[in-house]
């Protein structure tokens, strides 16, 4: 049998696309392997999910609320996974994006679903610590490569995103995952609402407009069951923001779907089997 090395009756192009197959087969396999050990990451940080709502708050605000100074060996052990999480689907996307006759085929149907579990998991997190760091305008000023071309590759999957009304909905992992960069957007723009002295009537509408647009996306959100029902527990983000907005708009502002769905309490029921 002629080995790869054996110029002599082999043409070069050829050699090189053997050698190119081999070192994919060997990447594939690397990957593979590592992925078994991410999902371990995953075990725990999906562990602390559920954790946190036994004591009535969402991951996200709990993480936010501990990233400073964590309270328990577990918060920082939870913090050392995102990290490792999130050093491994970086790489794997970067390894892709060098092999782009090959594009996500070299993902396979097992990397698409478990890095789109990922991206849902752990991208809130980093979220919480961008904006804990001053930042802003996540989606388009903060967002990592890998999170963009997760999503971008499983949207080429064309699956059905949206929920059975008889599934209950505990668990689930809000569909886009900058769900919460804006929330914490809008929460900035009740801030610059409540604390700007002098604002042209122009600039307030404008914020306003801004408030009236993340109402429409979550009620859309929430109409077609893509957001988690952590969302609506007492001290979650997006409960201050509800709260907030109230004060704003008051009670008597030009009623929506969404309004009356907050104002009547149905959100209690959010997610529960029918």
């Amino acid at each position: 049998m002629l080995s790869i090395a054996d110029s002599t009756f082999i043409p070069e192009a050829v050699i090189k696309g053997m050698e190119e197959r081999a070192e994919m087969k060997d990447l594939r396999f690397d990957m593979f392997k590592k992925l078994n050990d991410m999902k371990i990451s995953m075990a725990y940080i999906e562990w602390y999910k559920k954790e946190c709502r036994k004591v009535k708050i969402g991951y996200y605000d709990r993480f936010k609320t501990q990233h400073a100074f964590p309270s328990s060996e577990f918060d920082i052990k939870i913090k050392n996974h995102k990290l490792e999480l999130n050093r491994y689907w970086k790489s794997v996307v970067e390894e892709v994006e060098k092999k782009p006759q090959s594009d996500i085929s070299i993902l396979k149907r097992r990397f698409i679903f478990s890095g789109n579990n990922y991206r849902r998991m752990i991208e809130p997190l980093d979220i919480a610590e961008y904006y804990l760091e001053g930042g802003k305008e996540y989606r388009t000023s903060g967002r990592s490569r890998q999170y963009v071309m997760l999503e971008k590759w499983f949207g080429m999957e064309l699956i059905e995103k949206e929920r059975c009304k008889n599934r209950d909905l505990s668990d689930l992992l809000t569909f886009d995952s900058c769900f919460w960069a804006e929330v914490e957007d809008s929460l900035i723009v009740i801030n610059q609402l409540n604390t700007t002295v002098g604002m042209s009537d122009d600039a307030r509408e404008a914020l306003t407009r801004k408030l009236v647009k993340f109402k429409e996306y979550v009620w859309e959100m929430i109409r077609k069951r893509e957001v988690s029902p952590e969302i609506f527990l007492e001290k979650s983000s997006f409960m201050k923001w509800w709260k907030e907005y109230k004060k704003i708009k008051g009670y008597n502002s030009t009623p929506s779907y969404f309004t009356e769905y907050m104002n009547t309490g149905n959100y209690e029921s959010y997610g529960k089997s029918q």
